[in-house]
């Protein structure tokens, strides 16, 4: 599934800055979007779909390719980055073909977002260094913790969790559509998986995250890969280096490392 995104993006060029009837009113209508700050650090490889904030600053670093709209009150535009339109209050640091829509703000409702309300069970799921599971049931759990190469396979439907853990190379994987609820932190380690088997689509499976937070509640170490709708409006979501993520993240803040491929897939 993480390959077929990647062949899409090689043939990218750089789009031009193209008139729109106004940004998305959705959080979940684009591929990145902050309720405050959003930063694209620079490097970052590319998003394929839109990126925007609410109320804070949106950065665009230096190279960075956007295939979709930019939005946020404040739009920061770093050497070379491109986008395929603007929509802001101020604009900086761009070159002088940029230039910004008109936009009334907050683009999104903040009363109208889902409210997050977990409450998790008490087991611990644990899977073992290299081991597996049979599909788990829907149902109420304590904290997940998938080690290294280890893969936990939830059977789909409604899940609630304390918090989750995936190890270096491990893998969390819906065989159906699911949700999961989590009241803690989400920790995808280097090189792991989060997502769907058996044909699941990204937009099928989805991460509400209640914690409340200045750091980060949504957390992808280097080369890890997420395919599914993470919502996260009470915390950071940060993406480290060389990531490959597809469906639609929605965080309190963002934060996206160098290398970083998103790609959107809409509920």
């Amino acid at each position: 599934m993480i390959a077929a995104v990647l062949v899409g993006c090689v043939g990218w060029s750089a789009p031009s800055h193209a008139q729109r009837s106004g940004p998305p009113s959705s959080p979940f209508l684009y591929a990145l979007f902050a309720l405050g700050d959003m930063t694209l650090r620079d490097g970052v490889r590319a998003v394929d779909g839109d990126v925007g904030s609410n109320s804070g600053t949106t950065t665009v670093g230096k190279n960075v390719l956007v295939a979709g709209a930019v939005v946020g009150q404040t739009i920061m535009l770093r050497k070379d980055a491109l986008t395929d339109s603007l929509f802001c209050l101020l604009l900086r640091g761009a070159t002088s073909t940029a230039a910004c829509q008109a936009a009334t703000f907050p683009v999104v409702n903040a009363s109208l977002l889902p409210p997050v309300q977990v409450v998790p069970g008490t087991a611990t799921l644990s899977v073992p260094k290299g081991g597996s599971t049979s599909p788990i049931p829907p149902g109420a759990y304590g904290a997940v913790k998938v080690a290294s190469q280890g893969t936990l396979t939830l059977a789909g439907g409604t899940y609630v969790f304390k918090s989750i853990r995936i190890g270096s190379r491990g893998k969390l994987v819906c065989a159906d559509a699911c949700q999961m609820g989590v009241a803690g932190q989400v920790t995808v380690r280097s090189n792991a998986l989060l997502g769907g088997t058996g044909g699941t689509r990204p937009e099928q499976i989805r991460v509400n995250i209640a914690k409340i937070s200045q750091k980060a509640v949504f957390s992808a170490d280097k080369r890890a890969n997420v395919a599914a709708v993470v919502y996260a409006p009470g915390g950071l979501i940060d993406l480290h280096a060389n990531g490959t993520f597809v469906g639609v993240l929605v965080g309190g803040t963002v934060k996206v490392g160098k290398g970083v491929i998103v790609t959107a897939r809409h509920t």
